[in-house]
């Protein structure tokens, strides 16, 4: 026998299985089978969706990374640049020296 014909044959049982059973037998298991497939259902959906937070919260993670690093390259920057001598402050200590003498 092949897979698919194992397959049929085992729906078959089943069926014939189903088929032979009381009514209310017949609804408890429907009821039992749909319960489990909701539950199935159910955590898959939570199971994707904490994936799909778990992959945003990367991304915000890594984007605030970035930001706070180019944060801190423009402070660093800025901060060389304030402390560099400007044009205008060799005016000001030159004049301070000339007013000193």
């Amino acid at each position: 026998m092949t897979d698919n014909s194992t397959h049929t044959a085992e729906r078959e049982a089943f069926q014939a299985e189903f088929d032979a059973l009381p009514l209310e037998e017949k609804f408890s298991r429907l009821f039992s089978l749909e319960a489990s497939t909701l539950n199935q259902a159910v955590t898959f959906v939570a199971d994707e969706s904490l994936k799909a937070l778990s992959k945003l919260g990367d991304a915000v993670s890594d984007l605030g990374s970035k930001v706070r690093e180019e944060v801190r390259s423009d402070v660093c920057d800025n901060d060389k640049k304030a402390a560099e001598p400007t044009p205008a402050d060799d005016v000001q200590a030159e004049t301070a020296q000339s007013s000193e003498s």
